[in-house]
């Protein structure tokens, strides 16, 4: 009996005991976890200040490195952490993406910073899902400038709406005008490409947007930013509808930022601000008052190349150049004909020290096209025969990259100014070959200018293939390339209108009523 009662009073303690062992094994579990997590988020926190730290002082491969390495912890564990060191190291990507390897290092961005959106949800942490979906927009910006255009600035669009669902006018009036300015950037890129008039004026509104906030006394430097990109906007704009409104206003906007960038405070925006003040100058002149305007645009440019030199900016230098060649010969139309022409030609030469084939091929062959214009240009009014040669030599360098394939509508440009430069060649010397060569050319641009896409270029291509068959006309098979050239003029008649075109009308009824003197 007196066992069982031993039995009876023995359980509990037993059971007390076990249950303390237990207890206590489960606070030295509880406790060395706490104490390993403690030494992972110091840790954490240490990388993080290294990552900073190799940050601030450009030493970008070693703070990715750093950022990797927290990315090592858990996700579930550190959520917050694992989504910050995402969005830094999407930013590191980013600042790579603007000195080398843009496409690798936009997409690394890009990817940074959609795994950071998998824990800054709208729901949960909506200024950080703000904040990275601006950054997010900015990457797909950088990705659209090397690799399909339209797809990632309708991404960077996109971003940046999301970004405004959180960043409201009232809320967070400085995060709402950054933001409203990176989307007027994006809708500039996907104007490009796709629906130019809306989007441009997508770009203009959101650019207004922003100076609601960017005001000249409160943010200039940013005030400033803004008006130089709305400017740029407005140029767009006047590609397509009210050029002379919108080059206006574009002349407006930058001159509103160059009440902030001084040559003196901030020489390199001064610069920036003033080629595309001549740049805007140069689009209106083609409209109004064209000697005071290109003029204008000429003093525009000059006081650019006062900062950008050959020596500190080369390639700036040799933009600024090549405008300034377009400013001349635009002058040259109405003013000292000869000497503008030499001036024009000067000025592309200059900009080919740079642009050269091998280093920069684009820029190298739009250079090579104006200069060859410009030559065809200076040969009505002296050596006709070698000027004409200079421009059909520049015209075929430019073609060596202006491929039908790649390149179609600049070679097709460039083939009408080749056109041209055979066409002036043809009355000094060789007139059949070089005739033929010069309709030859206009054939293959026509190829291109099509009247259902590109009206004004066909017409005016239709003008001159029609001057090009009358002159083969002086001296072969006159009837039949008279009919030809009366066809080519009847065609550029079509769009060429008295009602929209007076002036193009009737210097095309002009020519065709001398072709119409081949059959008297």
């Amino acid at each position: 009996m007196w066992r069982e009662d031993l039995k009876q009073h023995i359980k509990p303690i037993i059971l007390e005991v076990i249950i303390g062992i237990f207890l206590i094994l489960v606070s030295v579990f509880v406790i060395e976890s706490y104490n390993d997590n403690l030494e992972t988020k110091q840790e954490i926190d240490y990388r993080f200040d290294q990552a900073n730290l190799f940050s601030n002082t450009k030493q970008l491969e070693k703070a990715i490195e750093q950022y990797n390495d927290i990315l090592k912890i858990s996700y579930k564990k550190f959520p917050s952490d694992y989504a910050r060191a995402q969005s830094n190291l999407g930013h590191i990507y980013q600042d790579l993406a603007e000195v080398r390897d843009k496409e690798n290092n936009a997409q690394n961005a890009i990817n940074a910073y959609q795994k950071a959106l998998e824990v800054y949800t709208v729901e949960k942490c909506p200024y950080n899902y703000a904040h990275t979906q601006n950054r997010l927009g900015n990457a797909y910006r950088c990705l659209a400038e090397v690799r399909d255009q339209e797809a990632n600035a309708q991404n960077a669009v996109d971003a940046y709406q999301k970004a405004l669902e959180i960043y409201t006018l009232d809320n967070y009036p400085l995060d709402y005008a950054m933001v409203q300015n990176n989307l007027g950037n994006a809708y500039i890129r996907l104007a490009e490409v796709r629906d130019r008039s809306s989007n441009v004026q997508n770009a203009i509104d959101s650019f207004q947007k922003a100076l609601e906030i960017y005001t000249l006394d409160n943010y200039p430097l940013d005030y400033a930013m803004v008006q130089s990109n709305l400017g740029n906007a407005y140029l767009y704009s006047a590609e397509v509808r009210d050029k002379e409104k919108n080059a206006q206003n574009a002349i407006n906007a930058y001159q509103k930022a160059l009440e902030v960038y001084t040559v003196e405070q901030y020489p390199v925006d001064y610069a920036g601000s003033q080629s595309n003040l001549g740049y805007a100058y140069s689009i209106l002149a083609e409209v109004r008052d064209k000697e005071k305007n290109a003029q204008k645009a000429i003093n525009a440019y000059q006081k650019a190349l006062e900062i950008y030199t050959v020596e500190k900016f080369p390639i700036d230098y040799a933009m600024v150049q090549n405008h300034l060649g377009n400013a001349f010969g635009c002058l040259a139309e109405v003013r000292d004909y000869e000497n503008n022409s030499l001036n024009a030609i000067n000025a592309f030469q200059k900009a080919l020290e740079i642009y050269t084939l091998d280093n920069y091929p684009l820029d190298y062959a739009m250079v090579q096209s104006n200069l060859g214009d410009e030559y065809r240009c200076l040969a009505e009014v002296r050596d006709q025969e070698s000027n004409a040669q200079n421009a059909i030599y520049t015209c075929q360098k430019a073609l060596e990259v202006y491929t039908i394939d790649k390149y179609p509508l600049d070679f097709a440009n460039t083939q009408n100014h080749l056109g041209n430069a055979y066409r002036c060649l043809a009355e000094v010397r060789d007139t059949e070959n070089n005739a033929q060569n010069a309709i030859n050319a206009y054939q293959k641009a026509l190829e291109i200018f099509t009247i259902e896409e590109y009206p004004l270029d066909y017409a005016h291509i239709q003008h001159n293939l029609g001057n090009a068959y009358r002159c083969l006309a002086e001296v072969r098979d006159k009837e039949t390339n008279g009919q030809k050239a009366i066809n080519a003029y009847q065609k550029a008649l079509e769009i060429f209108t008295i009602e929209e075109y007076p002036l193009d009308y009737a210097e095309t009824q002009k020519d065709l009523e001398t072709a119409k003197g081949f059959f008297l």
